[in-house]
């Protein structure tokens, strides 16, 4: 069963100008998520579809912003994005599946959650 769906639309512009605020970065990602930008020749896409990913995921949670290091995107042996979710939100999203998408083009980057339950009806 669907819980909740969230999708996030972003400038890259945007996000390069808030890229060069440390006091930002630090508050909004983790430090695997840092490590895995510094990982990328143009980071600032990755950055982006990080930030709307973690976007969209608080709002299919329904629970607005929060703190940004509650959600960490990260991807799996096959590059794919998931979510883990931390402190407070980790005991709110049990029994619940997070999905995302996550994409961008030259001038947007765009993500979508959804959550689903794990119990079956």
């Amino acid at each position: 069963m669907i819980e909740g769906i969230g999708i996030d639309v972003i400038e890259l512009g945007k996000v390069k100008q808030h890229s060069k605020n440390k006091a930002f970065i630090d508050k909004v990602f983790t430090q695997n998520e840092l490590a895995y930008f510094k990982t990328k020749k143009n980071p600032i896409p990755h950055i982006a579809t990080t930030f709307a990913a973690k976007e969209a995921v608080f709002k299919a949670l329904g629970t607005g912003w929060g703190d940004g290091k509650e959600i960490e995107i990260t991807r799996d042996e096959d590059n794919r994005p998931y979510v883990i979710l931390k402190g407070n939100l980790e005991e709110s999203a049990k029994n619940k599946n997070i999905l995302i998408s996550l994409s961008y083009t030259d001038s947007v980057a765009v993500a979508i959650a959804l959550i689903e339950s794990k119990n079956k009806l």
